[in-house]
């Protein structure tokens, strides 16, 4: 039997999120999580959050965003747990059940003890809803290159992808190590599109795997991280095979695609909004849409179990 759970994520004008401990005789005594609770009989997820956290932090959710839908298989009991990204709200929250409660910045959520079911979610804080893929280059080309990637940076991505296939990989490490800077100074972290590699790992933030390097990473039977923890590691999956590969290299996320049909790769068949949410809300890692996608489309990912959007031509600045 699973038991369906919705939490939310409250954030507050300094950036802090909020965590209660649950009680010592509960289920995982002494942990911190997000706050929420079960379902009741025939109630949506939206309901269960609203009157979750009107119960427990006497607050009137007023608007929320599904963030991440995830399935945890405990000895006892599997849950199923829908979370909310909770963007505005009545009420001063309080503890209403004589439950801790923390206000805790972004980087000691990590520090936190707190149930496995809930570590996934804090992937899915650390990523921003739009997500850039580099179009093809040619090095000749490459200071009109630099500035375009400059200007689309300030429209809002909060990661890039550099992909440059067919380039060797001496041109692409200097690539990447200008594009470093552009992308430090926008606050936007770096991946390049390449297995983990020593001399890159120096100047990017991480790690993105094609489908074909996530295969090849998982056949050896042993299936670890090929990377640390502070390095961000992600793959493009197409099918529930991938994402379980992914899964079992910790990836910290997963660009889903094709959702819609792309002039990019006109023979692969879109996975279309119902498929993709199939597969993005039973997958347990944040997902990003990808395939026709537009900045515009982001409510729209977001409310079939995407973390955010990404793409190549609508999300670049020429």
């Amino acid at each position: 039997m699973t038991v369906d759970v919705a939490a939310g994520v409250l954030c507050d004008a300094q950036g802090r999120v909020l965590v209660g401990q649950r009680s010592a005789t509960s289920h995982l005594p002494s942990t911190w999580e997000f706050p929420g609770g079960k379902f009741e009989p025939d109630e949506s997820p939206q309901q269960a959050l609203q009157r979750e956290l009107a119960e427990e932090l006497g607050i009137q959710v007023l608007a929320a965003q599904p963030l991440i839908t995830l399935v945890h298989q405990y000895p006892e009991k599997r849950i199923r747990l829908h979370v909310f990204d909770v963007l505005r709200w009545q009420g001063e929250p309080h503890s209403r059940e004589q439950q801790p409660l923390r206000w805790v910045d972004y980087q000691q959520l990590s520090s936190l003890d707190m149930p496995p079911a809930d570590v996934p979610i804090l992937k899915a804080l650390r990523l921003p809803g739009q997500y850039l893929i580099t179009p093809a280059c040619n090095p000749s080309e490459l200071a009109a290159f630099l500035e375009s990637l400059r200007a689309s940076l300030w429209a809002g991505i909060g990661i890039v992808q550099l992909r440059q296939p067919g380039w060797p990989d001496h041109r692409f490490l200097e690539l990447a190590a200008a594009c470093r800077p552009i992308c430090a100074a926008a606050g936007t972290r770096l991946v390049v599109n390449s297995g983990p590699d020593k001399a890159l790992q120096d100047v990017c933030d991480g790690f993105h795997l094609n489908s074909r390097q996530l295969e090849v990473l998982c056949s050896d039977g042993k299936s670890a991280r090929p990377v640390e923890s502070a390095c961000l590691l992600g793959a493009s999956c197409h099918n529930l095979e991938q994402l379980q590969q992914a899964r079992q290299l910790d990836c910290d996320y997963v660009l889903l695609s094709p959702v819609k049909p792309t002039t990019s790769h006109p023979e692969a068949r879109p996975l279309g909004w119902r498929r993709f949410a199939e597969l993005a809300k039973g997958c347990n890692l944040p997902v990003y849409a990808l395939g026709g996608m537009q900045p515009a489309d982001q409510d729209q990912a977001r409310a079939n179990g995407a973390v955010g959007v990404a793409g190549i031509s609508s999300f670049w600045r020429s």
